[in-house]
């Protein structure tokens, strides 16, 4: 009897264990590439009791939508179809300002290389601010505002073709390219998803300059001084820096796409003062491969991996930078719940929500 009871005490303390890490996962919908539109981007925007996002293509004009969805019901409410002037084919999501939801679109406009637009989140009413011109154009990523409603974004172009960041005010439309690289030391190619903090940005490049695997970087917006403060090499250092970083605690927080022990990607961490990197956790791949981004939640750490995982399509995943151990939360199978899960998880109260870019793609939620 003494041996039973202690059997049971095992097994129900394992079954708690095991609870603890459980996650709910639901995919809220799967878009059908028609009126609904097809291929959702990174970075949905919770607000309420509702998801807005947008979609690189469907719709109407089969060039992409703004949309809201129900949390609860998945139903899709499509506010907005692009055709041509007003933008083509956004590429990431929107940002909220005085009422406002603001994006980018990579074409369209009066140029066909981008444009930033606004949408009253109620009626659906959008507005063109600004049509790219030769100074820059196919933007990317989504908008940051500061205090006083200028929006920052990179795109392409720029005076050496290696891609710019920029400032715009979206009362006046006029645009002010603040930086423009080079492709040399300073590389090329910033990547979405900037951090705006006080004066500075910060954000990472591509990979085609120094090393050729990507930059961490900032940029005074008083002085225009851009300072390299991480060139990646690869190998244990990793490589490929593009889903973004997030800042914590006067540190900054990212991953690479490559590179690490396993060559399936890393986390790094940067002092944005004095540039000193270290990597603090290296993926493999039955717990995810080709890391995109970090969220901060709860004093813990979330993402998602296009590839690995036991089907090889992907996870989510939860990392305690007490420790730096990983928990991965959901394998992605290919089925119904999709494959290949974009970066920038968004969170409302403790539910994580995102999407999948396999076929037409799905949003989904998880509870961790």
């Amino acid at each position: 009897m003494q041996n039973l009871r202690r059997s049971l005490a095992v097994t129900m303390t394992l079954a708690a264990a095991a609870s603890a890490h459980a996650a709910t996962f639901n995919t809220l919908h799967s878009f059908t590439g028609g009126a609904d539109g097809a291929g959702p981007c990174m970075n949905l925007l919770p607000r309420g009791d509702l998801l807005y996002g947008t979609t690189a293509g469907g719709g109407l004009g089969k060039a992409g939508v703004v949309f809201s969805m129900s949390i609860t019901t998945g139903a899709v409410n499509v506010l907005h179809n692009f055709e041509g002037q007003d933008g083509l084919y956004p590429g990431a999501g929107l940002a909220p300002y005085n009422g406002l939801l603001y994006g980018t679109t990579g074409n369209g406009g009066v140029n066909d290389i981008g444009t930033v637009y606004s949408i009253k989140p109620r009626s659906g009413a959008q507005s063109v601010i600004y049509s790219f011109g030769g100074n820059s154009g196919n933007p990317d990523g989504t908008l940051v505002f500061d205090q006083a409603g200028n929006a920052y974004g990179s795109a392409t172009g720029g005076a050496h073709g290696d891609g710019v960041i920029y400032k715009l005010n979206p009362s006046t439309g006029a645009e002010t390219i603040l930086y423009n690289f080079t492709g040399s030391q300073d590389d090329a190619f910033p990547q979405p998803n900037l951090i705006l903090h006080g004066n500075t940005i910060y954000g990472t490049t591509k990979g085609v300059g120094e090393t050729g695997y990507g930059t961490v970087f900032k940029l005074n917006l008083k002085t225009g001084a851009e300072t390299v403060l991480h060139v990646f090499a690869a190998g244990a250092d990793g490589a490929y820096p593009l889903g973004g970083m997030v800042e914590k605690s006067g540190t900054l927080y990212g991953t690479t796409l490559n590179g690490g022990t396993n060559n399936d990607g890393t986390i790094f961490t940067i002092n944005p003062q004095t540039g000193a990197e270290e990597v603090v956790y290296n993926f493999k791949g039955t717990e995810g491969a080709a890391p995109e981004g970090l969220t901060s939640h709860n004093g813990l750490f979330f993402g998602t991996a296009s590839g690995g995982g036991n089907s090889t399509n992907g996870v989510i995943y939860q990392i305690d930078p007490a420790t730096w151990t990983e928990t991965t939360l959901y394998q992605f199978t290919g089925g119904s719940d999709g494959a290949w899960p974009l970066p920038g998880l968004v969170f409302r109260h403790n539910v994580a929500y995102g999407a999948t870019a396999y076929g037409t793609g799905t949003v989904f939620s998880i509870t961790p």
